[in-house]
């Protein structure tokens, strides 16, 4: 079996898209950054592994700032609720959120903590190893 990659563009634009990684009956997509607004699309249907980046992990970041619903940022990155509805929409099995920013204020130890709190989603580390 070869591996096949499908490229979705995220908008109208075709600059920036999401990967679609397969072979034989394992399926990866990678979608690393910019690609929000999610696309929809049926490749995405029941992935082993869906990688996105962009994400603000919980509401309270560094120095104890509050990210208020009405916040701006909330409108270019995902929640943690909009993963988890984005996991649930295609049945992915398990999601990994990568490019964890520093200002989010968590440390690897509070990622694996969270890590408790969803189901089959977990947090990127460098050196983190994926295998389908």
């Amino acid at each position: 079996d070869g591996i096949r990659i499908d490229l979705i563009p995220v908008d109208e634009s075709e600059e920036v898209a999401v990967f679609v990684i397969t072979k034989g009956d394992k399926k990866a997509i990678y979608a690393p950054c910019d690609v929000k607004p999610f696309p929809e699309n049926e490749l995405f249907m029941s992935a082993d592994v869906l990688i996105i980046g962009n994400t603000v992990v919980g509401d309270v970041l560094k120095g104890g700032f509050v990210l208020e619903k009405d916040n701006p940022l909330r409108e270019e990155l995902f929640v943690m609720e909009e993963i988890e509805a984005i996991k649930a929409k295609y049945d992915i099995k398990q999601v990994i959120v990568t490019h964890l920013e520093e200002d989010w204020g968590k440390s690897y130890d509070d990622y694996m903590e969270l890590e408790k709190e969803y189901d089959g989603i977990r947090f990127a580390y460098d050196g983190m190893e994926v295998e389908l």
